[in-house]
């Protein structure tokens, strides 16, 4: 339920081929899972399927967001080196 709820959520963010080899990833776990039978080697095996191409989406839209400007509101990158601010303290605490 949640692969069908990502690609409704991402679907105008997916190309066609994407979109449809992740609808047929569903269907055949799915199809797996209503077989009868206790066999769960043909599910375990649509499961794995269906993460590999979930990896897929997830690296699309990842790059995707990775690849516009940053979100708003987002922290800018921390600056290189120390920070320069020696009058930091860390760590401090008291024993009551």
């Amino acid at each position: 339920y949640e692969a069908d709820k990502l690609l409704r959520d991402q679907e105008d963010k997916l190309d066609a081929d994407l979109k449809s080899e992740l609808e047929g990833k569903i269907a055949a776990l799915r199809a797996a899972l209503e077989a009868e039978g206790t066999e769960t080697a043909p599910i375990q095996s649509a499961l794995d399927d269906l993460n590999a191409t979930l990896m897929k989406v997830g690296e699309r839209v990842y790059g995707q967001q990775q690849g516009g400007d940053a979100a708003p509101g987002a922290a800018p990158p921390p600056p290189d080196g120390d920070g320069g601010d020696d009058d930091t303290v860390e760590g401090e605490f008291r024993e009551v």
